[in-house]
């Protein structure tokens, strides 16, 4: 079910700056069907793109969502 399958690997991590792969990337995420499910199963991942989201935007996924429970939590 995955868009992905049959793509390059190289073109889900791509190098620092590169700004044209990274968006080819995630267009390919956008019309996912499992593109969520992506997101969750890999959102502590340090590198590449999940579910349409580069690393630097899963960690600011992961800060929020602390920062949540922290909130829920007090």
């Amino acid at each position: 079910d995955r868009a992905c399958v049959g793509m390059p690997v190289a073109m889900f991590f791509p190098e620092r700056g590169d700004h044209e792969t990274l968006a080819a990337a995630q267009k390919v995420c956008a019309a996912c069907p499992v593109r969520v499910d992506c997101f969750e199963a890999h959102l502590h991942e340090r590198d590449g793109v999940y579910g349409g989201a580069s690393a630097k935007e899963r960690r600011k996924a992961r800060r929020a969502r602390l920062r949540a429970a922290q909130e829920t939590a007090a």
